[in-house]
């Protein structure tokens, strides 16, 4: 689970029972990770009423020990006008914010391209590019989501941006685009260990549909992974993203 959701969920459970809130904050500990499912739910519970969660986001700002996650946070869940002025202020002149920033805004395909040159120009990491690559990600343009699925197949993308990357692509907003990926993903299984051990593992979990699947696919994927010819360190990842994302899709159900 996120950091950023399990601050997210206790603030919003803390106007239940701050007392319950207030402890699982101060104590992100064993016992607090056994409530993830939990946590999950209320986070769940959203459903696309991400308007209120960005507010939480708002609040947790104002309190300077929450807020880079807060804003953080913000960023993967601004959807009105208020929300996006609100945003850019706090992002300020920090290069790491501004990305995240535009980020959401490609996903909300309401992004100047003039912006992220100029962010671009402004960032001093020669791996900028990296960033410029999770903007494209994230926007609802079906051009945009094969390049970069190329790219990571292709294995173009370091190893330690496939998260970050994955994450990008992969939004819920935009499942209707990203639905014919789930049986590009189980064609590609079998080829996913041809780089290596490590390379195998993220390419298995960052290409792992996260949006534009149901039940149905994760069935499918249980079988694929168990298919003759699958690395098993493959195999292991999509059946611990599977049910990851089972218990995702119960969360979204409750």
């Amino acid at each position: 689970m996120p950091v950023w959701a399990f601050f997210v969920a206790s603030a919003a459970a803390s106007r239940a029972a701050p007392c319950a809130a207030a402890t699982a904050c101060a104590r992100h500990s064993r016992r607090c990770r056994w409530r993830q499912f939990h946590l999950n739910r209320r986070i769940a519970r959203f459903g696309d009423g991400l308007a209120e969660v960005a507010d939480v986001c708002l609040e947790l700002s104002a309190i300077p020990a929450r807020r880079q996650i807060a804003v953080r946070a913000l960023a993967q869940t601004a959807v009105t006008t208020e929300h996006i002025a609100a945003l850019r202020r706090l992002a300020g002149d920090d290069v790491d914010l501004r990305w995240r920033t535009v980020t959401r805004l490609a996903e909300l395909d309401s992004l100047d391209p003039a912006e992220v040159d100029q962010i671009a120009r402004d960032d001093p990491d020669p791996d900028s590019w990296v960033r410029v690559l999770a903007v494209d990600s994230s926007r609802p343009d079906p051009a945009k989501k094969d390049a970069t699925w190329t790219a990571i197949v292709d294995r173009r993308v370091p190893r330690g941006s496939l998260a970050t990357i994955g994450r990008a692509f992969w939004r819920r907003s935009h499942a209707e685009i990203l639905a014919p990926y789930a049986d590009r993903y189980l064609r590609a299984l079998p080829t996913l260990h041809l780089g290596g051990m490590i390379s195998a593992l993220g390419l298995s979990s960052s290409l792992y549909p996260k949006a534009g699947v149901g039940a149905a696919f994760a069935e499918q994927a249980v079988a694929a992974a168990r298919a003759e010819g699958i690395s098993p360190p493959v195999a292991k990842t999509v059946v611990e993203q599977t049910d990851r994302l089972n218990r995702m899709l119960r969360a979204r159900a409750a």
